[in-house]
């Protein structure tokens, strides 16, 4: 015996035993050109092998090599932006031992935080020049390149700071 609830054969059955509706199906819209009339070519279906033979867009060598190229970029692309942040520093740093000559043993930039610091280490023998050369040589050559409000110590052969950028020039 078949209960009451039974669909008839082809009609697909609702999960809870409820009739089905039908739903209206959609006409087919009128083409926007005439439609060419004759046989059709007929395409293969897609993987059935009888395509033409070419290479996938993007291979695994393709996308390694993609990937590749893309971090060279960016490594040259920060390699250039330090140079370019740098460069104007070392310049500055240049001229300062080549102005200061014998009376200081060495030039440092130090950057702490994005705020660099010039410290001029005197040479022994040199120390009490220390104002001398803060306002005479340090001060003008920042100024000259563009470096007015940076700042800069003058430090004795102790590794005592004798003058800085609030030193009084007179």
């Amino acid at each position: 015996m078949t209960s009451a609830s039974a669909n008839p054969p082809g009609k697909p059955r609702h999960p809870w035993g409820l009739p089905q509706r039908e739903t209206p199906q959609p006409e087919a819209p009128e083409p926007a050109w005439p439609l060419p009339s004759g046989p059709q070519p007929r395409l293969p279906p897609p993987g059935s092998g009888s395509e033409p033979d070419r290479p996938p867009l993007f291979s695994h060598r393709n996308g390694c090599l993609l990937v590749s190229l893309i971090m060279l970029g960016l490594i040259s692309l920060l390699f250039v932006s330090c140079i370019a942040v740098l460069h104007p520093l070392l310049q500055v740093e240049d001229k300062l031992k080549s102005d200061l000559g014998t009376r200081a043993t060495n030039v440092d930039v130090v950057s702490v935080n994005g705020a660099s610091t010039f410290v001029v280490h005197l040479a022994p023998g040199h120390d009490s020049e220390g104002p001398d050369v803060a306002c005479r040589i340090v001060e003008p050559d920042l100024q000259a390149n563009g470096l007015a409000a940076a700042h800069f110590e003058v430090v004795d052969s102790a590794g005592h700071v004798v003058a800085d950028n609030s030193t009084p020039c007179g």
